[in-house]
């Protein structure tokens, strides 16, 4: 099963990347796609394997990564070979409970404790539908609870996308207001997005949230990206529904049924333009077509006939 890491376009914009050496942007764009990346944006971390896939020198992978560790863009356990991405879970939505149970299931095999219990109080944080909770440190088995390297660990945020201040908190409040309990899939336009046109990134979501303000509700919003996908089209088209449906002043399944039947009266109220472009056939192509016979008079028989004997006659003397 192919496995896809989506990376926005304004990462080239964002000033820190912009400040980086070469060889820094290339570890960066590997720290975020490399085969062992995950939902959880924790995973083992291999510098001779990172070598050997980037072609960079092992200096050069140290250097580039105490950079990030001082900038606080990653953290690494020396300890369990483990590296985390800070802020991954902000940019790569896990509203979908799908997307939660992966996370779930990858948490209890995260070593670091500290790496598990900072995967689970940002997934709360940004209320992604997870069982896991923070686990005490004495009640622990095994697990690690120090990060080896020493340098300052901050919050800042990781050089992705640049959504607006207001974008989680505009989904947050939706969940909020639009279901009780534990988000139903069936009700969160997230989760839907992710269900019918794959992994969901913060401009498309900061998109969803505008939609779900415009119509009052995520009703009509879920209703469109389904009708796209049952087409075999892309979010796009789905927005070109709700743009009609907003044209119309349609906000509610109610007045979209009427639309629909609308629709259909005048669809079956007018010839469709292959029936208006069907050509007129002449009459001997029609069924039941008769040949008149006219009468010819005796001048015009005895024309036919000299023709004929001259045509014979003119056939005898090629042959």
């Amino acid at each position: 099963m192919a496995i896809y890491r989506q990376v926005h376009t304004t990462i080239w914009q964002d000033n820190w990347v912009s400040e980086l050496e070469p060889t820094e942007k290339l570890l960066w764009m590997y720290l975020l796609t490399n085969a062992k990346t995950t939902q959880s944006g924790v995973y083992e971390f291999s510098p001779r394997y990172t070598c050997f896939e980037t072609g960079l020198s092992r200096k050069e992978v140290n250097e580039a990564l105490q950079h990030f560790i001082k900038a606080g863009r990653v953290r690494y356990d020396q300890s369990t070979n483990e590296i985390m991405i800070e802020n991954w879970l902000k940019y790569n939505s896990a509203r979908s409970p799908k997307v939660a149970k992966v996370i779930d299931k990858e948490i209890e095999s995260i070593k670091s404790h500290e790496f598990e219990n900072q995967v689970i109080r940002m997934a709360l944080h940004y209320e992604y539908p997870i069982r896991a909770k923070v686990n005490d440190e004495n009640t622990l088995s095994g697990k690690e609870n120090t990060v080896s390297i020493g340098y300052p660990y901050s919050s800042d945020t990781i050089s992705q996308p640049e959504p607006e201040p207001s974008q989680n908190h505009n989904q947050n409040q939706h969940q909020n207001d639009s279901a009780q309990g534990t988000p139903d899939d069936a009700a969160d336009p997230y989760a839907i997005y992710q269900e019918c046109f794959g992994a969901l990134n913060s401009v498309n979501s900061q998109n969803i949230t505008e939609w779900v303000k415009d119509f009052g509700s995520p009703e009509l919003v879920i209703e469109a990206m389904r009708r796209a996908a049952t087409n075999n089209k892309q979010y796009s088209y789905a927005e070109g529904i709700m743009k009609n449906w907003i044209k119309h002043n349609v906000k509610t399944m109610a007045q979209v049924d009427v639309q629909d039947a609308e629709h259909m009266r005048k669809q079956s109220s007018h010839p469709s333009s292959k029936a208006q472009s069907r050509e007129t056939l002449p009459e001997w192509a029609k069924d039941g077509y008769q040949h008149e016979t006219k009468p010819v008079d005796e001048a015009t028989k005895d024309a036919l006939k000299a023709q004929m004997a001259r045509l014979k006659q003119e056939q005898t003397q090629e042959a």
